[in-house]
């Protein structure tokens, strides 16, 4: 049986076992969280502690990329189903910090989608932040033109 029949199935049971049950969704939850936060906690301290001459940027964005598609295509639908929301994804930056892909600066943003095959595509994004770059180039251009009314001086 493919994976997404698998989860499809899943998925089913999941809705049919706590329909109704607000107290058993809440536990199921719950109990996701804590596990894939221990399990991030452990990967993100042992990722983050090689040197980046044993591990480089590129190997850790490409782990922290697989880890968030994947979360996002099997862990994220079952929150979804869960606690009612439209929309839930996995916030790759924090992760990408903590493993020492991204500096404190940058932003990390995956897209992913599996096939019909169960071929999975994934699309990395890595830079700054508009706002914090226009604010970079404010602040430069305010400078420049200090610069400018000084030497006219």
């Amino acid at each position: 049986m493919s994976q997404s029949k698998e989860m499809d199935r899943f998925m089913k049971r999941l809705k049919s076992a706590t329909k109704g049950n607000e107290e058993i969704s809440e536990l199921i939850l719950d109990t996701m969280t804590v596990v894939t936060n221990v399990i991030l906690h452990a990967l993100s301290k042992g990722i983050g502690k090689k040197p980046l001459d044993e591990l480089s940027r590129e190997l850790r964005i490409e782990i922290a990329s697989k880890i968030c598609a994947d979360l996002d295509e099997t862990i994220m639908p079952i929150y979804k189903a869960l606690d009612g929301v439209s929309d839930a994804s996995f916030d790759v930056t924090s992760l990408a910090r903590h493993i020492n892909a991204i500096s404190d600066d940058m932003e990390m943003f995956v897209k992913s989608s599996t096939n019909d095959k169960g071929v999975q595509s994934i699309e990395t994004s890595v830079g700054r932040r508009i706002d914090d770059i226009e604010e970079d180039f404010k602040d430069a251009m305010k400078s420049m033109m200090l610069e400018n009314q000084v030497g006219k001086a």
